[in-house]
């Protein structure tokens, strides 16, 4: 579930029909728009921009020196062009995104709601963040993971300045990625040619961070499987055994014509009291393992939902009810009255 919840929550922005094409040598990063203009002419691409990193496995640090502050402060830093926002659905909850027609964003910086939270800037736009110079902010973007869900969303700083030109374009499609891929490649290879093409969905890239979690919980899912079979096992167990101890008294009341449905109630009763009890038992010790062994390694978790211990609760008396009513039905087969004499 933890799983899910990772793969589910909002991010920020939708990863899974964003497709990136990565700029790998200068000659590629310096030819970043003629690429986004001719990738824009591929049927199914909508949007698009570049950017000097992606979502997914964190943003390199800067030092900044916010206003009213005279020491400096570690940000988390991205540099994009003027469309990348637009194609990674990427949110302005206040001001504005940057623009070509204002003339006046070169030097402007955007930040997120945790920077803002930070600083304590209610009215953030206006503010100046200074590095190097002074950079006017003009606009304050949602909140978006840019790491795993392992971390907390920590301040962002965006701005328009890439140090060696951009590594990656977006692409937002309609069209899934293998459909589109062969005509990117031809634009690519008229604008730089003999270089290695390379690109791949987003939401994958993402997924592919959380491996490490995918393998523990296979083998966390095989564990409990074994786990459950063995329980399985004993409770079958005990099951024929309390059964078998309780036969004469079975066979007796067989005697005076009672139901079958009858004795497998009163055998179960006493013998569910202590499935309950294994319950109770259980529950507190699985709560603590998650939430300190596994769910304490992220910074948004799903929590330990309680319909697994109903769940847990429901299978372990579904196995105890079937083996006890197998084995009365078994033991019921045979002549009480012979059981009895032999008694």
């Amino acid at each position: 579930t933890q799983m899910d919840h990772i793969l589910q929550t909002d991010k920020g922005f939708n990863p899974e029909n964003r497709v990136v094409v990565s700029l790998t040598s200068d000659h590629a990063r310096g030819n970043s728009d003629n690429l986004i203009h001719a990738f824009l002419q591929v049927p199914g691409i909508e949007k698009a921009g570049a950017s000097s990193q992606i979502p997914g496995r964190g943003f390199t640090q800067n030092g900044y020196f916010p206003e009213g502050h005279d020491k400096p402060l570690m940000f988390h830093a991205l540099d994009v062009d003027y469309g990348y926002l637009d194609a990674m659905g990427i949110e302005i909850v206040e001001g504005r995104n940057f623009s070509r027609t204002s003339g006046q964003d070169e030097d402007a910086f955007l930040i997120n709601q945790a920077l803002a939270k930070q600083l304590g800037w209610e009215a953030p736009v206006g503010k100046n963040i200074r590095r190097g110079s002074d950079h006017p902010v003009i606009g304050v973007v949602r909140d978006f993971n840019f790491s795993t869900m392992h971390d907390v969303i920590d301040p962002l700083v965006i701005t328009l300045k890439p140090w060696r030109g951009y590594s990656y374009i977006t692409l937002h499609t309609n069209v899934p990625h293998e459909n589109i891929r062969s005509e990117l490649e031809k634009k690519w290879e008229v604008i730089v040619p003999n270089e290695n093409f390379e690109s791949f969905v987003l939401g994958n890239y993402i997924d592919e961070a959380y491996g490490p979690e995918r393998e523990y919980m296979s083998i966390l899912l095989f564990c409990a499987s074994l786990t459950l079979f063995i329980a399985a096992l004993g409770l079958f167990g005990l099951a024929a055994y309390t059964t078998k101890k309780r036969y004469r008294e079975i066979a007796v009341r067989k005697v005076f014509g009672a139901e079958m449905n009858g004795i497998v109630a009163m055998v179960s009763v006493g013998f569910l009291r202590w499935v309950f009890l294994a319950n109770i038992i259980a529950w507190p010790l699985a709560y603590l393992i998650m939430e300190n062994y596994f769910l304490a390694n992220f910074a948004y978790s799903g929590g330990v939902q309680w319909w697994i211990y109903a769940l847990a609760l429901l299978f372990s008396i579904l196995i105890a009810v079937v083996v006890i009513f197998v084995q009365v039905i078994r033991l019921g087969k045979l002549n009480p009255i012979e059981y009895i004499r032999y008694e």
